[in-house]
């Protein structure tokens, strides 16, 4: 599959997403939408707020890229950090571990389709120094099909600081088309 091509699913959620910001911009007197366009200047700027370096707080952030490049790697490394509050690979270089600045360390839901958890996750999140106590997962016993229904589900109860799809593809409703 081609990394770069567009899904049907993501334009039908880019313009959900659009048409959920056409609602949010302020009406004129006249309940017409004001301009499309404005000066950059013009903006005032907000304080960002990240879970880690690159990685805004309550956003969606996809990792990318083809098979064997270490996405997963990377996620067990971004959990293990969220799982326990310390810095992660992410985070701008620090000459002092000691003495770095910590983040709340938070719970972690992480659905990975494509790796097994006991032979390969876990000992990935271990290697990495995760909080396993701060991490959800699949029950690999429980033989049910997971939706995305599931997921904001176990988001909304379970309020986690992260929560990594791996692959999302496993999770897109049937009859969404993935190819080009």
């Amino acid at each position: 599959m081609n990394s770069e091509a567009i899904t049907k699913w993501e334009i039908e959620q880019a313009e959900k997403f659009l048409e959920q910001k056409k609602a949010e911009l302020p009406k004129s007197p006249e309940g017409e939408s004001k301009q499309l366009l404005v000066k950059a200047g013009s903006i005032e700027p907000k304080t960002a707020h990240f879970l880690r370096s690159g990685i805004p707080d309550n956003n969606i952030t996809v990792i990318a890229g083809e098979g064997g490049v270490g996405k997963s790697l990377l996620e067990c490394e971004l959990a293990a950090a969220v799982s326990t509050g310390r810095i992660c690979v992410l985070d701008p270089e620090v000459n002092d571990y000691e003495t770095a600045t910590r983040y709340n360390s938070g719970k972690v839901l992480l659905f990975n389709m494509e790796d097994s958890f006991a032979h390969v996750v876990s000992r990935r999140l271990t290697e990495a120094g995760a909080d396993m106590e701060q991490i959800l997962t699949v029950n690999p016993d429980a033989e049910v099909l997971i939706s995305i229904e599931d997921i904001l589900s176990a988001t909304r109860s379970e309020r986690p600081k992260l929560v990594i799809i791996d692959p999302l593809q496993a999770f897109v409703p049937k009859g969404v088309q993935m190819e080009r």
